[in-house]
């Protein structure tokens, strides 16, 4: 079987919970094809990052028929990072094609912080 990683195209473009949308237009028009959309100098929610990773021209573009998805969520840093980076991933779970959610700090000493599956 084999295995896809969903992100983003541009993942520097996607700010954490709360915080405006700066450079996010790429995404924005995945998200527009989702119903889901932040409009520049609006809040990024859990909702529209799970709904541009799991959409098929978004995050998911390019995924081969019967692949596994696993979507990987990074630069959960801090306790307060974990409920919105928790709530994206059950928003995630939802979708067919995502089989399970990594939350993550790559760069820390264990970065596997987290998988979130059905």
């Amino acid at each position: 079987m084999r295995t896809a990683i969903c992100s983003s195209s541009e993942p520097r473009t996607l700010q954490p919970e709360g915080q405006a949308a700066s450079r996010w237009t790429c995404s924005v028009d995945y998200a527009r094809g989702a119903r889901a959309c932040a409009p520049l100098g609006k809040p990024v929610t859990p909702e529209i990052v799970s709904r541009v990773l799991a959409h098929p021209k978004g995050g998911c573009k390019n995924v081969p028929a019967g692949a596994r998805v696993v979507a990987l969520i990074n630069k959960v840093e801090t306790l307060a990072d974990r409920e919105p980076a928790r709530e994206t991933a059950e928003r995630l779970l939802r979708e067919p094609a995502i089989e399970s959610v990594v939350l993550a700090t790559v760069r820390g000493d264990e970065p596997v912080l987290e998988v979130c599956t059905r």
